[in-house]
């Protein structure tokens, strides 16, 4: 079953969040939660907005939703980051990414902003509106804490994390990625979890990135 764009609402109203409805269309609608966090001792203010935008219409409502961050680091392109601190940047996303269940981080390839979204497949019952209201609770946690990790590592490069001194297989491809093919990097922040397991595979993908045969790996990863 599909949920409506008032069913939405009222579950944003039975948390406490404040929204506005930027777009309530015949095959989409898009709400915007907004709010500001109390100044953070390293990051100084800051505010937080994530969009949940609604597609797939039937005659019942819409039957996808999906939960996203908006700005999140308004000040901090991942394309025009120095290369030390993209690093720190991608071993967050991808270890994050390794830990939480619900969302799931990466950068847009075009303009390199950093993103948290979260898919949702909307049906109109009791549980899964509690899942739906869990689930934007657990969103909202996310980007909060990222928020001040991402300035973090700006401001310092995060070295509490000791992200340039790892040797392990994986964070070396990372390295190599980021050097010789930048474009390749987002693709994976989302396959940590399939790639952890398979050191034979990592070995393989880090022998073609070597080779530059970028062809192959993306293939490689298309497959996990």
């Amino acid at each position: 079953m599909a949920m409506t764009l008032e069913d939405t609402k009222k579950i944003l109203d039975s948390i406490g969040l404040k929204y506005n409805q930027l777009r309530n269309e015949e095959d989409h609608a898009v709400l915007l939660l907004s709010w500001s966090i109390d100044k953070d001792p390293e990051v100084g203010e800051y505010d937080v907005d994530i969009l949940l935008t609604l597609t797939e219409p039937s005659k019942n409502g819409f039957e996808f939703m999906m939960i996203r961050s908006k700005g999140l680091e308004k000040d901090l392109n991942f394309h025009e980051a120095e290369q030390d601190k993209q690093f720190a940047l991608f071993k967050y996303m991808v270890d994050r990414n390794s830990t939480i269940k619900v969302g799931r981080w990466g950068f847009d390839q075009d303009d390199g902003e950093i993103v948290v979204d979260h898919p949702i497949i909307l049906e109109k019952d009791s549980l899964a509106q509690d899942q739906l209201e869990r689930a934007i609770r657990i969103m909202v946690t996310e980007v909060k804490k990222g928020y001040v990790v991402l300035r973090r590592i700006k401001q310092s490069g995060d070295p509490e994390q000791e992200i340039l001194n790892s040797n392990s297989i994986f964070d070396e491809l990372l390295i190599s990625l980021a050097t010789k093919a930048p474009h390749i990097l987002a693709n994976f922040v989302m396959i940590k979890p399939s790639l952890i397991d398979q050191p034979d595979t990592l070995r393989k993908i880090k022998l073609l990135v070597d080779k530059n045969d970028f062809n192959e790996v993306e293939k490689i990863v298309r497959t996990l």
